[in-house]
C-alpha cells in the first residue's frame, strides 16, 4: 500500500505544494527509538523492461570483395534503475544545524530552517527501483570482406557509436555511490553511457606465402595479424571530498565537479604526457560552489573520455610437408607484439591526489606462445 503527504513549507521550498510518496503501511511501529531503517524495494506498478530495435543495410560485391554499410538503433524503454526517494537537492539546504552563513544565505532567498530534513522523518535513506529509465544507442558500421585468394584472406569491421542514459547499471557501485544523483530529475543524469565507446575498427588477415611452395625451408610460411583500435570510454567527474554536496541533497563525494576553465571540456585532457604521469590537466576540474541555496553541477554527465586502446597480435606460421600425409605445423603467437601499454581511465576524483592519472593498465604485456603439431 501507498501513503502519501503533501509537501509543506516545514520540508522544503523544494517540494512546496508536491505530492511525496512513502510507500511503507504501519509508520507508528517505526517510532520508536534507535537507528531509523534504510528500506530498499521495489516500485509494485514494476513492469518489463523492453528494448525497440532498428536495423538496415546495404550490401554490394566485387572482385572477390564484400562490402556492407549497416545502421544499428537499440532503444531502451522503461529501464529499472535506483533511486533515493526519500531525499530531495536542498534537503540540507537550510536546515538548523547549517552555518551561520548558510542561514543568511536561506533567509535572502526567502527561506527559514525546516524542522524536517526528509520526505518521510521514520526513515533514513530509501533506495527505490523504478522504470523510470531508458537508452538510445545508434551506429553506424562498415565491414569489408575478401574471400581467400591467392593466399590473402581479409576481414575489417568499423563501427561509429553513441551509446547515452541516464543509469547504466542498477546496482554496480560507481563513483562511489549508486543510483542517479537527482532522484526528483533523472532527465539531469542523461549523458554518454559509462560503456560508451564511439569508434571501433578491428582487422583481420590470412596471408599465406604462394612462393616456393614444394621448398621444405621457403615455402609453408603464413601470418595472421589482428589489430584492434578504439576510442576511449567516459571518465566520470567528481569531488569525493566528504564536505563535497552541491545539490544539498545529504549525499556528498559523490556529485560531478565543474570544469574551472572556458571553452571545450575536452580541453583538459594532456596529449603530450603519459596517461600514467597526467591524463587530465591538474588545475582544471574542481569543487563547484553554488550561487544560490543549492543547485547541481553545470557539466553533463561523463563529458569527457579516457584514453584509447590500440593493439597488435600476429601468429606466424610455418609447415613442413614430410609426405603426402604427414605434416609438421610450427606457431608462434605474439600477444601485443609491440608490448604497447593501453592504459585504464585515469582516477576521476578531483579529491584524490592521483586525480587525473591513469595508474593501472588494461592489457598484458607482450606474451608469445610456441606450439608445435604433427598432423599424420
Amino acid at each position: 500500500t501507498y501513503g502519501f503527504g503533501a509537501g509543506s513549507a516545514g520540508i522544503s521550498p523544494t517540494l512546496r505544494n508536491q505530492l511525496v510518496q512513502v510507500p511503507f503501511t504501519g509508520n507508528s511501529a517505526l517510532a520508536v527509538a534507535g537507528a531509523k531503517p534504510v528500506p530498499r524495494h521495489i516500485d509494485q506498478r514494476l513492469v518489463t523492461a523492453y528494448y525497440e530495435q532498428a536495423h538496415f543495410g546495404v550490401q554490394s560485391g566485387f572482385s572477390g570483395y564484400v562490402v556492407e554499410a549497416t545502421y544499428v538503433g537499440t532503444f531502451g524503454r522503461k529501464l529499472i534503475g535506483l533511486m533515493n526517494i526519500n531525499t530531495f537537492e536542498g534537503r540540507t539546504a537550510c536546515l538548523s544545524s547549517s552555518s551561520t552563513a548558510q542561514k543568511a544565505l536561506c533567509a535572502a532567498q526567502g527561506y527559514t530552517t525546516y524542522s524536517s530534513a526528509r520526505p518521510t522523518s521514520l526513515f533514513n535513506n530509501d533506495n527505490f527501483r523504478s522504470n523510470g529509465f531508458g537508452s538510445n544507442y545508434n551506429a553506424g558500421q562498415v565491414s569489408v570482406r575478401k574471400s581467400f585468394a591467392r593466399g590473402v584472406q581479409m576481414l575489417a569491421n568499423y563501427t561509429y557509436s553513441k551509446a547515452m542514459d541516464n543509469t547504466s547499471d542498477v546496482f554496480t557501485v560507481k563513483n562511489g555511490g549508486t543510483g542517479i544523483v537527482s532522484p526528483y530529475n533523472p532527465r539531469y543524469e542523461y549523458g554518454a553511457a559509462d560503456f560508451d565507446t564511439r569508434h571501433n575498427l578491428v582487422v583481420t588477415s590470412n596471408l599465406e606465402s604462394q612462393w616456393k611452395k614444394g621448398n621444405l625451408l621457403l615455402g609453408g610460411w603464413a601470418l595472421s595479424p589482428i589489430f584492434s583500435w578504439r576510442s576511449g570510454s567516459p571518465i566520470y567527474i567528481k569531488n569525493g571530498a566528504s564536505t563535497y554536496d552541491p545539490n544539498k541533497d545529504g549525499t556528498t563525494g559523490v556529485d560531478r565537479a565543474v570544469y574551472l576553465k572556458t571553452g571545450d571540456p575536452r580541453n583538459s585532457i594532456n596529449h603530450d604526457v603519459s596517461p600514467a604521469k597526467g591524463y587530465i590537466t591538474k588545475g582544471t576540474w574542481g569543487a563547484y560552489s553554488c550561487p544560490t541555496v543549492w543547485c547541481d553541477p553545470p557539466v553533463q554527465r561523463n563529458s569527457i573520455y579516457g584514453p584509447r586502446f590500440i593493439n597488435l597480435d600476429l601468429g606466424a606460421t610455418k609447415r613442413f610437408a614430410i609426405t603426402e600425409r604427414q605434416t609438421v605445423t610450427f606457431q608462434t603467437s605474439f600477444f601485443n607484439i609491440f608490448n604497447h601499454p593501453n592504459f585504464k581511465n585515469p582516477i576521476g576524483d578531483t579529491n584524490n591526489a592521483n586525480f587525473g592519472k591513469s595508474i593501472d593498465v588494461n592489457k598484458d604485456a607482450r606474451i608469445t606462445q610456441m606450439s608445435l603439431r604433427y598432423d599424420f
